[in-house]
């Protein structure tokens, strides 16, 4: 309907009525609103946030004109409100003035339905312990979704009292779901593991095939955490059998999605897009907002590695999208940090930097420790690759110190290796040897696989430096072997890279060349163009040195050509400098100011 076709408004008085209420009627072009002090619209924020709407002093046609003249009331910034930011936001969106831009009634029944809602308690009878005991795990749960795990132990613990009076077995169940959740977000894999496997065993009795779907499949997620991915994948998959046999979409949506992650870690780019496509295309048809969020967190991530960085940032964009609408801050904080990443690796560092900053302010402003130091962690990787060893030394220490004080051993692994990667870029050796030592013994004692075949190869990288070219070749093997085992196809070909390095300063050309052309084959069956043009750079380095110039041109270019794709700047840099050099020594000077200028420029 136009503007110009507005219709007549009637407004009925209806006296006596005690509830809030507006009914609308519809007769020509004639709207009819029944309300008895006020309109839903105005109600709305006032019973969200707990309260009773006073609009006594308003009459009934003032509420009605102000509605058409958009004087709509605010419902952000009320922190009551903001508890329930996705019921707030899809309310925006159905008071918008221009009808076209509504929702469908289809689209609010699908978002309501997959909103946070608690169990209601009935008070009566023997039900109503056994009821409470339900409603506390469900506001546990949410509570815990939303990062807020001290509140849900808190009231999982009274659960827990009420459950072992009633012996619920469904709701003990459900309580070891939600601990194990908790002890999976603060990175406490053997309790997490415990906790969904005593939940297995109980969904197995009490014959709970929805649960015991979800308990195989928390399982999974953890093993996938641990760097356990084969045991991973078979979780996994057992999950997704039984989602598939008992007909839950939304389930099976959740396994796809996360064995997209485990083929995403294991290099595995095609199957885990395959499946991550899968999973949205479920949670489309669901309407679910935080599982295509989810989901596009995990395309994103699957593109940045590939060096996709514009689908990545498109992925990364749409699932922030979705976690500020459904108010998931800490999802949010995630998402954002993820931005920066790429933002990074394109050399575009001030963006980068914003991005780390304000992933960092949200994990602290929700209090999520972990969070925090990954934050901080990002921001020292940028710092390192500015050149600014300084400060990126001292945001690693930052996250250490935060990773020692909640107890997460594997960001502690983790900071700890960066810390070797700056002391080594600073030429400090020693410091840098036993700061990837450290790491390799704390993954080691956590059975952290990927991050003991990292160490191997930060170690690899000191022995290199130092000329000690027999155990850098030892310490690349041995991480070679360990990404063989636990079948990291991109660890496998880093690996690969860097042996070649080795042969290449002990002159063997041809053990180079074949390291590096194995790498270059497996970052291109998976997809990985950033490893394709690093590899294929390496290779024209190799032509380069035994003076075949055209197959080392013919590599630059290659290189360039990728990086150039990619938007790429650092990659990009640095072959163009290597063309330079190349024509230089061939004495063709006019070739090589292009390359030059457009490394200078970049």
């Amino acid at each position: 309907m136009t503007k110009s076709e507005a219709p007549n408004i009637e407004v009925i008085q209806q006296p006596d009525v005690h509830s809030p209420k507006l009914e609308v009627a519809a007769s020509g072009e004639t709207i009819t609103l029944t309300s008895s002090q006020w309109t839903l619209r105005w109600a709305a924020p006032e019973l969200l946030a707990g309260g009773t709407p006073d609009l006594a002093r308003k009459n009934e046609v003032s509420v009605v004109v102000q509605i058409i003249q958009g004087k709509l009331p605010q419902v952000h910034g009320d922190g009551r409100i903001d508890q329930v930011v996705a019921l707030a936001n899809l309310m925006i969106d159905c008071w918008n003035l221009d009808p076209r831009k509504r929702p469908m009634a289809t689209t609010c029944e699908r978002e309501v339905f997959w909103m946070d809602r608690l169990t209601p308690v009935k008070r009566n009878g023997s039900e109503s312990e056994i009821r409470s005991a339900r409603l506390l795990i469900s506001l546990a749960s949410m509570h815990v979704s939303h990062g807020r795990t001290n509140k849900g132990k808190e009231l999982l613990s009274q659960a827990m009292d009420i459950t072992r009076s009633t012996i619920d077995e469904w709701a003990a169940a459900d309580i070891a779901h939600v601990l194990g959740e908790i002890y999976k977000s603060q990175r406490e894999h053997s309790a997490a593991e415990q906790c969904y496997s005593i939940a297995r065993e109980i969904c197995a009795v009490i014959g709970d095939r929805n649960g015991l779907a979800f308990a195989i499949q928390a399982l999974g997620v953890v093993y996938n955490m641990k760097g356990q991915l084969l045991e991973a994948e078979e979780s996994l998959v057992a999950a997704c059998n039984i989602y598939t046999e008992v007909g839950d979409h939304l389930g099976l949506a959740g396994v796809l999605g996360h064995l997209g992650e485990n083929y995403h870690i294991r290099g595995e780019y095609s199957k885990a897009e395959e499946s991550c496509i899968a999973a949205r295309d479920l949670f489309t048809r669901l309407g679910h907002q935080l599982g295509l969020a989810n989901t596009a967190t995990i395309l994103g991530n699957i593109y940045r590695v590939r060096g996709k960085y514009s689908e990545a940032e498109k992925h990364f964009k749409v699932a922030r999208d979705r976690y500020i609408r459904i108010g998931y801050q800490e999802n949010l904080a995630g998402v954002t940090k993820a931005l920066g990443d790429v933002y990074r690796m394109r050399g575009e560092f001030d963006k980068a930097e914003e991005y780390f900053v304000t992933a960092r302010d949200i994990y602290g402003r929700l209090g999520c420790q972990g969070g925090l130091a990954n934050a901080l962690l990002g921001l020292g990787d940028l710092f390192r690759q500015r050149g600014d060893f300084f400060k990126a030394e001292e945001s690693f220490v930052a996250a250490r110190d935060i990773y020692t004080r909640v107890g997460e051993e594997q960001g502690f692994a983790n900071a700890v290796f960066m810390l070797g990667e700056v002391y080594h870029s600073r030429l400090e050796y020693s410091k840098a040897e036993n700061s990837f030592t450290a790491s390799y013994d704390i993954c080691t004692r956590i059975g952290e696989q990927g991050g003991r075949a990292r160490a191997m190869l930060g170690l690899g990288d000191i022995f290199k430096s130092r000329r000690e070219y027999s155990k850098a070749q030892e310490s690349y093997i041995a991480a070679r072997d360990i990404y063989t085992r636990i079948d990291i196809q991109t660890g496998v070909a880093n690996a690969a890279v860097k042996l070649g390095t080795v042969y290449l300063a002990l002159k063997e050309y041809s053990r180079a060349e074949e390291s590096n052309i194995t790498a270059r084959d497996i970052f291109a069956r998976v997809g990985n163009q950033r490893g394709v043009a690093y590899t294929v750079t390496e290779l024209g380095e190799i032509y380069h040195c035994q003076g075949e110039y055209f197959k080392a041109e013919e590599s630059y270019v290659t290189a360039r050509d990728i990086y150039t794709q990619m938007n790429h700047q650092f990659g990009l840099a640095h072959v163009l400098q290597l063309l330079e050099n190349l024509y230089c020594q061939q004495r063709e000077y006019a070739k090589a100011t292009e390359p030059c200028g457009a490394a200078n420029r970049i």
